[in-house]
């Protein structure tokens, strides 16, 4: 009884000391997020060497891991606020690095674009682009300014584009393993990872036009913000990479120097435009006190989806993908929730997905056919990928948008187990089972699990 209390109170208290990190991390998260005054004349900052969210962190441990980082929404909303706000001087930005995924980044850029159609100055500095490593996507957010300042000792990895992808086929063979998958559609090769010696003819040519459309969008992003033919940019990507000098002299870059001289050259760029020099403010602390763009007017529910969907109601880890689940019935109340708000005139659901179990998926799509019903507009925004399960929850909305280089579409079902008996074989491992009924273990002999995406 002793051993009992005293577990029972080890239990309670680190449960209390848990909850009481938790609540003094979140916090210290939300610490730094109230508003302040914004002076009269400020250039803002943007560090994309930070990195993004996709979506707000829904835990409190997340949110204090992940302070400092904006959400995609943040920097897109605070980019069109500041375009026409005249206390707004310029932009300038730390870059070298994508913003998590080819559509991420078009999304950001397409808001830097429209500040910089204000006439307001820009600027990104990088100390490298991926250091002799490929950083096609950074530099196609970088031909979104006006200038582009490279470090002298950098390097621009503008090559051309490829994917690679393992396959363990032969490995599982040697190994005495066989996976049984069965697939529904030529185009559904989830479990070719593990059936194939390489890519089959129908994914090779989904994969060849998925290239074809990053390489386009990196060709037109050159030609559009570095004044470069369409030849010359298809010739350069076949160069690549550059060192600095290189860089320079092919006119990817507009002058190399070192951080403290890029910000020096842009505040005497904001005096020879007649503007003064402005304090520096940061875009999300830029965004925390100006508000958003779009506070004002009809309501609209902003709902996210991100993650391998699975059922539940509370996010998970997806070890497969490397982060959070999209948990059904979370998403799920969170629609219907919205939907039934009498305030609620439209709602934009945020998909970002690769898909995951059916089941779930087919939860989430309930409710959005149910918010339709209930008169309220749903529009599904597409990030990086939207995919299978990821498509499946989009389809019943009113329209969907997606940006050029989003992953759509494979849709179909595949299913299977792994047959292990000659991999435990070799092992020395054997099985016995006692059953009753004339229905055996729905396992049987092939002592495998299955999996549905």
């Amino acid at each position: 009884m002793k051993r009992f209390f005293l577990f029972a109170f080890a239990a309670v208290g680190a449960t209390i000391v848990f909850g009481f990190v938790a609540l003094l991390l979140l916090a210290l998260a939300l610490g730094g997020s109230g508003s302040r005054s914004i002076p009269n004349q400020i250039v803002l900052e943007l560090d994309l060497t930070s990195g993004f969210l996709v979506a707000p962190p829904s835990d409190p441990l997340s949110l204090a891991l992940e302070r400092g980082k904006p959400t995609v929404e943040q920097v897109v909303g605070a980019l069109h606020r500041a375009a026409s706000d005249d206390r707004v001087q310029g932009l300038r930005v730390v870059g070298g690095v994508g913003a998590g995924g080819w559509a991420l980044t078009e999304e950001i850029r397409d808001a830097i674009l429209h500040f910089r159609a204000s006439g307001k100055p820009t600027l990104l500095f990088a100390e490298t682009f991926g250091e002799l490593q490929p950083s096609q996507s950074a530099y196609y957010l970088a031909t979104a300014f006006d200038r582009i300042v490279l470090q002298p000792s950098g390097d621009l990895g503008l090559t051309g584009i490829s994917l690679e992808s393992p396959f363990l086929g032969e490995a599982l063979d040697r190994w005495g393993i066989e996976p049984r998958f069965e697939a529904r559609g030529e185009y559904k090769d989830a479990a070719s990872i593990f059936t194939g010696r390489g890519f089959s003819e129908p994914s090779r040519t989904s994969l060849e036009a998925v290239l074809r459309v990053l390489r386009g969008q990196l060709i037109l992003g050159i030609v559009e913000g570095r004044a470069i033919s369409e030849d010359s940019a298809s010739t350069l990507l076949g160069r690549g990479p550059f060192g600095a000098r290189e860089a320079l002299g092919a006119g990817l870059v507009d002058a190399l120097g070192y951080r403290d001289e890029a910000w020096e050259a842009f505040d005497e760029t904001l005096l020879r435009d007649g503007r003064s020099r402005a304090e520096v403010l940061s875009l999300q602390r830029y965004s925390q006190a100006a508000g958003s763009p779009w506070e004002k007017g009809t309501q609209i529910a902003l709902v996210y989806g991100t993650g391998a969907i699975a059922r539940g109601g509370s996010p998970g880890f997806d070890p497969l993908g490397g982060g959070s689940t999209m948990a059904a019935n979370a998403v799920a109340d969170a629609i219907r929730e919205a939907s039934q708000d009498p305030r609620t005139r439209a709602l934009i659901f945020r998909v970002e997905s690769p898909g995951g179990s059916y089941v779930a998926s087919d939860i989430i799509r309930r409710e959005v056919i149910r918010a339709r019903e209930r008169g309220i507009p749903v529009v599904v925004s597409m990030g990086n990928l939207a995919a299978s399960g990821g498509y499946l929850i989009s389809a019943p909305a009113d329209r969907i948008v997606a940006h050029p280089t989003t992953l759509t579409g494979s849709i179909g079902v595949v299913a299977g187990r792994f047959v292990v008996d000659d991999f435990w074989g070799d092992l020395g491992v054997t099985f016995d089972a006692v059953d009753l009924g004339n229905n055996r273990n729905s396992k049987g002999p092939l002592r495998g699990g299955g999996k549905v995406r």
